[in-house]
């Protein structure tokens, strides 16, 4: 297994322990690992900056780790990560995939190189290498920033539910919620769910976004509360609209990135977000 790169020297022993493979992504890490009194052979990837400006060494310092034998004999991979391949045809994205494949030509084809994560996986076939690394794609969430490519069908892996706490008849001009931004347009049913920013919902939700009740599209009215939101139930047959029905926040047949488009925001922030008071099954 590879794991994130070493925070301590002493951080080397418990990589042995359990045969893991660190990455190495910054010189003073090489420097604890070459000079580190292993009991056996520990084996690491090294990363390489090509232009993410996070995490790796430079390119030149790559070169040098990769020519001091014999410690470099160690290193059974080369990787980077890319910073715009959510874009396809992005121009900094050729550039890192160019200053990669130079470093790759010395690395030997011994070792093994990963570069793609989900992005790259579904845009840059010219990223496609030993090894993928892919996050939001496993989630089943699109990582582009335009529509998937023909023929990929992603299977969302989080569904997101809340109960229906509360159902009431607004009458026309009644608002709803902190600021009272939104009124009634005329007399109508108004549902609260039991779920809010305190649960990791964008506060900013914003009111383009709706959640499923009963396979209804229900718009978020007003502003998201630390522990609620309001939701027009117009459309919703009166069967659904019981206390305590569950109302799909995300989920197969209410996408993530849908709602994430509406907060302003991106899926990865909403699939993270999600804290301990909801329950995982």
């Amino acid at each position: 297994m590879v794991l994130q790169g070493l925070r301590e020297e002493g951080d080397l022993v418990h990589f042995v322990e359990h045969h893991l493979w660190p990455v190495v992504h910054a010189s003073e890490q090489w420097a604890w690992y070459r000079k580190a009194p292993l009991a056996r052979e520990l084996f690491t990837w090294l990363k390489v900056d090509t232009g993410m400006g996070r995490l790796g060494v430079p390119p030149e310092e790559a070169t040098a780790i990769l020519a001091d034998t014999p410690a470099s004999d160690r290193v059974r991979g080369v990787m980077t990560h890319l910073a715009c391949a959510d874009v396809p045809g992005n121009a900094h994205t050729r550039e890192q995939l160019e200053r990669f494949a130079a470093i790759r030509s010395l690395a030997g084809e011994a070792r093994a190189d990963s570069i793609a994560n989900s992005a790259a996986v579904l845009a840059w076939p010219e990223a496609q290498a030993d090894w993928a690394r892919p996050g939001i794609l496993l989630y089943g969430a699109n990582p582009l920033v335009e529509p998937l490519p023909a023929g990929v069908k992603l299977v969302p892996a989080m569904t997101v539910t809340a109960p229906l706490v509360s159902v009431r008849e607004f009458r026309q001009g009644q608002g709803v919620g902190y600021g009272q931004h939104w009124h009634a347009p005329e007399a109508m049913p108004v549902g609260h769910v039991g779920i809010g920013y305190g649960d990791g919902l964008p506060r900013l939700l914003g009111e383009d976004a709706d959640v499923r009740l009963g396979g209804v599209a229900c718009r978020v009215l007003g502003r998201v509360s630390m522990d609620s939101i309001a939701i027009d139930l117009r459309a919703v047959d009166a069967k659904y609209r019981q206390v305590g029905q569950a109302v799909t926040i995300w989920g197969p047949d209410n996408p993530v990135d849908r709602l994430a488009h509406a907060a302003g925001t991106i899926s990865y922030e909403l699939l993270t977000g999600i804290r301990g008071r909801i329950a995982c099954q």
